[in-house]
């Protein structure tokens, strides 16, 4: 009997641990990852030049990531733009933390008064996270959630990509049996419960944008932060939903003025032409 190609993958899903398919499926980069963990476990420790005159101390594993903003010109832009935002004692809430450089970042520019509370579902990623705080004397400045943001608190179901897709978690766009269930609260429940008003908000939640912005309604009304946002238009629209919701949620928190990366105005038809596959600001111009 003849097995249809659709059966053999669901029988490896089945077999083979997600985490243990992906590091087959990306072999250089997770060998490169592994390396880099033995290395750390032998006390080694990198230093990585962000930007220009500033450099990070980090886990081994943080290298390529933390480089690309060096290397990468989208992600150069991407980080001057932050940077060219960010305001003395700031207060920044990190929604997607990963490894902590938009962290780092914000206390880097911000200074010693500086707050942030940052939010990260992956407890792999939370483990890095808190190493790179403390290689760079900044804990006590740093608040850290380990959890998902959504639109409600609960649980959400997530994917993890392992080692090879750097221990991101993602919210699959089907039902699957592979998923791992990790605890979710929304932008609103923790400005409550950590008695925060930020005035700086980063977004990076790999296409679950939609939930995590209702989710965030009564603080985008009432603190008018700025909003550094990681459109992602194609994954949006791989589980189902409109990216175009995205803006009209933006819209209705008072939200009307978008900039790009060179603090240009960007309109709803540049972003329609790219896919809504963009990285952008949002201010409130009464904020």
């Amino acid at each position: 009997m003849q097995i249809q190609p659709t059966t053999l993958v669901k029988l490896l899903r089945v077999l083979l641990p997600r985490s243990f398919r992906n590091a087959v499926r990306r072999p250089q980069i997770t060998l490169r990852r592994l390396v880099d963990k033995a290395r750390h476990s032998m006390g080694v420790i990198s230093d990585v030049e962000v930007m220009k005159g500033w450099k990070v101390r980090c886990h081994p594993i943080c290298r390529s990531e933390f480089s690309v903003f060096q290397n990468d010109p989208e992600q150069a832009a991407e980080m001057k733009c932050f940077a060219d935002h960010a305001t003395r004692n700031m207060q920044f809430l990190d929604v997607g933390t990963h490894w902590g450089v938009f962290t780092l970042a914000a206390i880097h520019y911000g200074g010693k008064g500086v707050r942030v509370v940052g939010i990260e579902a992956s407890s792999d990623a939370v483990a890095v996270y808190k190493e790179n705080l403390q290689l760079n004397n900044v804990v006590s400045q740093v608040d850290i959630i380990n959890a998902a943001c959504g639109e409600s608190v609960g649980e959400l179901k997530m994917l993890t990509t392992g080692a090879g897709g750097a221990d991101y978690l993602v919210v699959p766009a089907g039902e699957r049996f592979d998923t791992v269930t990790v605890p979710q609260v929304t932008i609103d429940s923790t400005v409550v419960s950590a008695g925060f008003k930020p005035t700086h908000v980063k977004i990076d939640v790999e296409g679950f944008e939609e939930e995590v912005l209702r989710g965030a309604f009564q603080t985008l009304r009432n603190f008018k932060p700025t909003v550094f946002l990681e459109l992602h238009g194609l994954l949006i629209n791989n589980r189902g939903k409109r990216p175009q919701n995205v803006l009209g949620l933006l819209r209705e928190a008072g939200y009307s003025k978008w900039l790009n990366l060179d603090n240009q105005v960007i309109t709803t038809e540049e972003l329609e032409a790219c896919g809504y596959n963009a990285r952008f600001i949002a201010i409130n111009p009464v904020g």
